[in-house]
């Protein structure tokens, strides 16, 4: 069974497949993603890094070694290097022909009509190279059509800041771990014209997102894996839930008769 993914329809929260399907599939690869659509997601999670000549790849760590058979920062290595990595082995020999997809490639393999969520990692928009990554990330956006279907994360105002001085139509959101207070979020969100907000399940508070919904924004939380937090988000009334494990937050929530 599927939760559905349009609010309107239902009464739980909208579900996003975390870096893909990533309890199945290794994450934040093409596999992960097409794991995911089998499994009714209508929202995918990505990460991405920008590679030294400026290249937007699909990666969640500012290093290699952790997800490919390469080693060092990918931010001082270039596409031609990076796109011969094998990226999958680390989770299963099945996935040894897995490579480090392109955010365009990507954008190609996944239906128009499902929404994405495109974090920015801080490390790849440092300095002057956050306004490299956002040129390169707006022309990957126009250029795909995924203007009304993307939304772009991250934890780096310095990021957002860069992305929203060169357009004012992208969907911008901004991400905390910790518990900031709540007129800080909302300065934030006016500073950038955001209106999508992801805190931790953890620290997120039933008032900070009914300060949300009373200005327009958009709510959710990462990264609810258990009952406990899917119970938890429930609780504060959040849009989103992002989660590593879609199977088990759909039968979470469709095993509930209606919200707590």
């Amino acid at each position: 069974m599927i939760v559905s993914t349009d609010n309107t329809l239902s009464s739980f929260p909208t579900l996003i497949a975390h870096r893909g399907a990533r309890a199945v599939a290794p994450e934040n690869t093409l596999a992960s993603f097409q794991q995911a659509l089998a499994l009714g997601a209508r929202w995918i999670e990505l990460d991405i890094q920008r590679t030294i000549d400026n290249q937007l790849v699909v990666l969640h760590d500012a290093t290699l070694q952790r997800t490919t058979s390469g080693t060092g920062y990918v931010h001082s290595q270039l596409w031609d290097e990076i796109r011969l990595l094998e990226n999958g082995s680390w989770f299963d020999a099945d996935f040894h022909n897995e490579r480090i997809p392109l955010l365009s490639e990507v954008m190609k393999a996944v239906p128009q009509d499902i929404h994405l969520d495109i974090e920015v990692k801080p490390q790849a928009a440092s300095g002057m190279h956050a306004y490299q990554l956002a040129e390169a990330l707006l022309d990957v956006l126009y250029q795909s059509g995924r203007m009304e279907t993307a939304i772009v994360t991250s934890f780096s105002m310095h990021a957002l800041e860069a992305i929203r001085s060169l357009d004012l139509n992208v969907q911008l959101g901004v991400l905390h771990h910790g518990r900031p207070r709540a007129k800080t979020v909302m300065n934030q969100l006016e500073r950038i014209n955001a209106v999508w907000y992801f805190q931790n399940v953890l620290t997120i508070t039933k008032s900070l997102v009914q300060r949300l919904h009373e200005n327009g924004i958009q709510s959710g939380v990462f990264t609810a894996n258990s009952p406990r937090t899917l119970h938890h988000a429930l609780l504060c009334g959040v849009d989103f839930v992002v989660t590593d494990d879609l199977t088990f937050a759909q039968n979470y929530y469709t095993g509930m008769t209606s919200p707590a």
